[in-house]
């Protein structure tokens, strides 16, 4: 493709390779936090520290870093492995039959993994 002007990342194919290297390198601590084994302890979770790692710094600019990535089924991954232990924290909590009071972030946390899944599906159709 070569340069096609400076508007937009995807102009370049120096900046584009960037960007990809950039989401990529973003990823592999994310697959190492989620691997790691949920305690139900006072610190957050794995999943809860991928959640809010994904809301901070991929879901502002959602559609282009999805687009970066040379592998979204790694993302894909991330996602449904954070989604499911989201999920259990949730019926932990409905065991206990206690106010938690970081239920609603748990679950906006939810939210936020399932909009990014959903693109990630939408623009490259990959399902693990």
């Amino acid at each position: 493709m070569g340069f096609l002007g400076m508007k937009k990342w995807t102009e370049s194919d120096t900046a584009a390779d960037l960007v990809g290297n950039a989401s990529e390198a973003l990823l592999q601590p994310l697959a190492e936090e989620i691997k790691k084994v949920d305690e139900w302890s006072h610190d957050t979770s794995p999943a809860e520290n991928v959640a809010l790692v994904l809301e901070a710094l991929v879901l502002p600019i959602v559609d282009d870093f999805i687009i970066s990535l040379a592998r979204p089924e790694l993302l894909e991954d991330i996602l449904n492995k954070t989604i499911k232990k989201l999920d259990w924290e949730l019926e932990q909590v409905e065991k206990k039959q206690s106010d938690d009071e970081f239920v609603p972030d748990i679950r906006r946390m939810k939210k936020t993994c399932e909009k990014i899944l959903k693109k990630v599906h939408k623009t490259w159709g990959v399902t693990t």
